[in-house]
């Protein structure tokens, strides 16, 4: 993604200006803190980086939520391997 590694502030490209104002908007987003977190923009936001941590190699990735969705999946499949494992046996 560009936007997360572009520190122009007046970049020309379009796609860029708009994933800048969804970050910030994400950052300061009331929706997201209440108890259902329906906020469709941030949603929007999260499973863009969802796509992009399954595929990305960085270690240390400037994508926001990156590591931690690429941890919470090593997870996953941890737990289901165990759970694959035990069926076996």
């Amino acid at each position: 993604m560009h936007a997360c590694h572009c520190i122009d502030a007046n970049c020309r490209l379009p796609s860029c200006q708009k994933m800048k104002r969804v970050v910030i908007h994400m950052k300061n987003c009331k929706r997201k803190r209440q108890e259902n977190g329906d906020c469709p923009i941030c949603k929007q936001l999260i499973a863009l980086c969802c796509y992009h941590a399954k595929h990305c190699q960085k270690i240390k990735c400037l994508i926001p939520f990156c590591f931690y969705i690429k941890r919470k999946i090593k997870q996953q499949q941890l737990q289901q391997r165990s759970q694959q494992t035990q069926l076996l046996r």
